[in-house]
């Protein structure tokens, strides 16, 4: 092999360009990159288009800065997916082992799944070139802005592809990799606040840039090795598993185990849950969660009558609110999209769809998991709303009751279960589960922000849209027909989504 040769860069590009789905991503990521950016600097291009250059000129650094804030925003949604699935996609399809049986180092394996991320992430950062050579022409914009924006980009894409890869090497799960690449992903967020202040805190940033992306490498070399480890032992096992001669133990870990995992009998009714509850109880991530979620639920309760004691009550619950809806929506997602998608990956959909059990009653136990940790979260959203209320009857402020009561249900019922049967609708007929993640959060983040697009108001901004309004502000409350109308709305689409689904349950998993 030369010295210089990519053969799995090289492999990982042409398998792209073999799929007809690079090219959609990159049309779409065109058309609406070009659209927000068009749409945000709309009296720029009346102006250009109405003839009137000279009264447009030095208004190049407001289209550039639109360019490079809607550029990051991109990165920051299609590299993570990019980049999380690379080597846990290996294991998966059980090419991992064929790979790390040829001459390429685990290094040299991380790096050129990090080259193949970035390729196609520095292809859609290229379709910005026409907008920037405009705003460029328009003035305003100085060259160190134009190279600092430039520099940052190209870093902060490497950040987030080796921050992906590594998640990805150790990671046991694609679920696990898509999540904690995101959440590496969004640290860096404010390295690029940084570096924007000045030629000074620019520096520091790029140093911050590169000890992040040597530790995330390093991150991913050893979860690498750790996984060349896990194989020669597996093989170990399997050859002296009769003759019990090899029985590898961890005291630490099997000591957790036993306290996350629940034992239960296996019940005569229900077996599908019985198996979920089971499987779902032994991941560490369900116990992590749990346990966050029941720590995080005294301090809120003692900020909240810290608050009430200061007098600065009202309202005050909104950031709680809107924080738990943060985790709890995107979690549903996730979990929800996985229903169908772990069976197939695992390729036991086949031995389940064979039980002597309805589509209807599989589906409802398969949903275990969504509606514990939709119950989970709304222990947290129920705090909040019961001090909203409370608050109100101090206050004796009972003007907008009917909207705050519709408000509430709105948030509590109808807007968690909409987002479970949508996951659950696109992880069953999407068969790559990191796009049917990304759809379905991108139709719950269009659903959400559209208020705030199409209105211009940022107190739009919640999670169960429109509802801040009513639930919240009392000066500035959205009428109840409003609300009502939202609410009869999104309950008709999870009415129908969930009850069409249920009835072609069978058909959709190709059951017989």
């Amino acid at each position: 092999m030369h010295r210089f040769d990519i053969p799995l860069l090289k492999k990982e590009l042409i398998e792209q360009s073999n799929r007809l789905r690079t090219y959609i991503v990159r049309t779409h990521y065109a058309l609406f990159f070009f659209g927000l950016v068009i749409y945000s600097t709309l009296e720029v291009f009346q102006s250009l288009a109405a003839d009137d250059a000279f009264a447009v000129l030095g208004y190049g650094r407001l289209i550039f800065d639109k360019l490079f804030l809607w550029q990051v925003v991109g990165m920051y949604i299609f590299l993570p997916a990019f980049a999380s699935t690379t080597i846990v996609h290996e294991r998966e399809m059980g090419t991992l082992d064929i790979l790390m049986t040829t001459k390429l180092s685990p290094s040299a394996i991380i790096l050129e799944k990090v080259l193949s991320s970035l390729v196609p992430m520095w292809t859609l950062l290229l379709i910005s070139m026409p907008l920037a050579a405009l705003a460029y022409s328009l003035g305003g914009i100085t060259q160190y802005s134009l190279w600092t924006a430039v520099a940052l980009l190209l870093v902060e894409s490497a950040r987030i592809a080796v921050s992906g890869v590594a998640c990805s090497a150790s990671s046991q799960t694609s679920i696990k990799a898509f999540g904690l690449s995101y959440f590496l992903a969004l640290i860096g967020w404010f390295g690029i606040w940084v570096a924007l202040s000045g030629p000074i805190a620019f520096g520091v940033a790029l140093v911050g840039y590169l000890i992040f992306i040597s530790v995330t490498f390093a991150f991913g070399y050893g979860g690498l090795l750790k996984l060349q480890e896990a194989s020669k032992e597996s093989a170990r096992a399997d050859i002296f598993y009769d003759s019990e001669e090899f029985v590898p133990k961890d005291v630490l870990e099997e000591k957790l185990q036993r306290w996350i995992v629940r034992k239960r009998d296996v019940p005569t009714v229900k077996p599908i849950e019985w198996r979920e509850r089971s499987l779902r109880s032994q991941t560490r991530g369900n116990f992590l969660l749990r346990t966050g979620v029941w720590l995080i639920l005294p301090l809120l309760i003692m900020i909240c009558l810290l608050l009430d004691r200061g007098g600065s009550s009202a309202g005050s619950t909104i950031i709680f609110f809107f924080l738990a809806s943060m985790v709890m929506y995107p979690s549903i997602c996730i979990k929800a999209c996985s229903v169908i998608q772990t069976e197939r990956s695992h390729e036991t959909l086949n031995l389940l769809l064979t039980l002597p059990i309805t589509g209807r009653d599989l589906i409802h136990q398969k949903l275990f998991e969504v509606r514990k940790t939709i119950n989970l979260f709304s222990v947290l959203l129920v705090t909040c709303v019961a001090f909203e209320a409370y608050w109100r009857w101090e206050r004796a402020d009972f003007s907008g009751t009917m909207e705050f009561l519709l408000a509430a249900i709105f948030a509590l019922v109808v807007y968690p279960r909409l987002v479970m049967w949508l996951s659950l609708w696109l992880g069953t007929l999407i068969r790559q589960y990191v796009v049917a993640i990304l759809l379905t959060l991108a139709v719950c983040a269009a659903v959400s922000f559209s208020p705030v697009i199409f209105a211009g108001d940022i107190s739009y901004i919640t999670s169960p849209p429109v509802f801040v309004r009513g639930f919240y502000s009392p000066r500035t409350q959205e009428p109840s027909w409003a609300i009502t109308c939202h609410i009869i709305l999104f309950t008709s689409a999870w009415l129908v989504l969930s009850q069409v689904y249920l009835r072609r349950v069978d058909r959709l998993m190709d059951r017989l």
